[in-house]
């Protein structure tokens, strides 16, 4: 058995990482919430479709994050704070280089493939094209998310993912019933 005081680390740690997922899980399923209980019923199959694609999207970049977490953490315990921050400041500039391109690209074409794939839906549309936008925002802490974990600071990366569905729950309710699905879809990417 471990002593104490490291089981109390663990803990503290496991339970800051955990507030960040349950966090982004909720502000995923906001929106179909609202949709779901002010909207027809074919407002929810449009989020649907631009909620999976916005999320395919979201997808494919972050799954660069867990081994630069690795390597983050390698460098911390090899080289100290001073050493991982040098590598993060030089892995975020990179970071936001390439999302931004991936952003150009993603969010014009995602239009596209909604309609060839599901036709000529404009809400779903407009929705896959707003919540792609949104997330391509919400990538650009990646490195920096990583950063916390890897030091051994995830409160910081809980604190502010609390404060994102906090202000999506605030946001989601009025948005969607005063501007229908555009304003369910923009309340989230906000």
């Amino acid at each position: 058995f471990l002593p104490w005081r490291e089981v109390k680390v663990f803990y503290s740690y496991a339970w800051r990482t955990q507030i960040t997922n349950a966090s982004a899980l909720a502000i995923l399923q906001t929106d179909s919430i609202f949709v779901a209980m002010l909207l027809p019923i074919d407002q929810l199959g449009y989020l649907a479709i631009g909620s999976q694609v916005a999320t395919a999207v979201r997808s494919l970049p972050m799954f660069a994050l867990a081994p630069l977490l690795s390597r983050l953490t390698r460098t911390f315990g090899a080289e100290g704070i001073t050493g991982v921050t040098r590598l993060a400041n030089l892995q975020n500039m990179r970071w936001a280089l390439a999302i931004a391109s991936y952003a150009a690209v993603a969010v014009p074409t995602v239009a596209f493939t909604v309609r060839a794939w599901a036709g000529p839906y404009q809400l779903a549309e407009l929705a896959t094209v707003v919540l792609t936008l949104g997330n391509c925002f919400n990538l650009m802490p990646g490195v920096a998310s990583s950063y916390c974990r890897a030091i051994g600071r995830p409160g910081i990366e809980a604190r502010y993912s609390l404060v994102l569905v906090v202000g999506n729950l605030l946001l989601s309710w009025p948005c969607t019933y005063f501007w229908g699905l555009p304003g369910a879809v923009g309340s989230t990417a906000v």
